[in-house]
């Protein structure tokens, strides 16, 4: 039970570290329409702690990304990336 709650634990973690490491690549270089850093990120995240986690991670990323100003683009491929990964 302990080790299971770890785990998650460290999982999370990992999620949102990964999350705010798209957030701040993606705010320092910037393509019209498109963001390869976080779909690296987002591919990176799912083979790192699972697709479920990489889609947590690549959903935090775009409702960031959208709260900063950017369309609702920002949220439209991270549904298909974590899972293509795996």
């Amino acid at each position: 039970m302990k080790t299971q709650k770890k785990l998650s634990t460290k999982k999370m973690l990992v999620t949102a570290l990964l999350a705010a490491l798209a957030y701040v690549l993606n705010s320092f270089v910037y393509f019209p329409s498109m963001a390869p850093f976080q779909h690296f990120v987002d591919v990176l995240a799912a083979v790192l702690v699972g697709p479920w986690y990489g889609f947590a991670s690549a959903l935090i990323c775009g409702i960031l990304r959208m709260m900063s100003g950017r369309t609702i683009q920002a949220v439209t491929a991270l549904f298909l990336a974590p899972f293509l990964a795996v």
